[in-house]
């Protein structure tokens, strides 16, 4: 499967902040499944706003609950 650069970028980064290998990082996979404490998941996603360069409102995550929707929400910020 080919991945975007976004798609790349987030589960990479997701990845190194969670310290799991990439490949285990899924787009179906549910963010709170991932981590469990709502503090790491709002600083794991501000953190990954600097690092990908992206400014992402309330708005654009209120229904984001997968690995796939947050870097839809990416990739929409993005222009791409």
């Amino acid at each position: 499967m080919d991945m975007t650069k976004t798609e790349q970028d987030v589960t990479a980064f997701i990845a190194s902040f969670l310290k799991k290998p990439a490949e285990k990082i899924r787009p179906e996979m549910e963010l709170t499944a991932l981590v469990s404490e709502s503090f790491v998941l709002i600083q794991m996603v501000v953190e990954m706003q600097e690092a990908l360069k992206v400014r992402l409102v309330q708005d654009d995550l209120a229904k984001v609950k997968t690995v796939g929707q947050l870097i839809e929400a990416i990739a929409k910020k993005k222009g791409g």
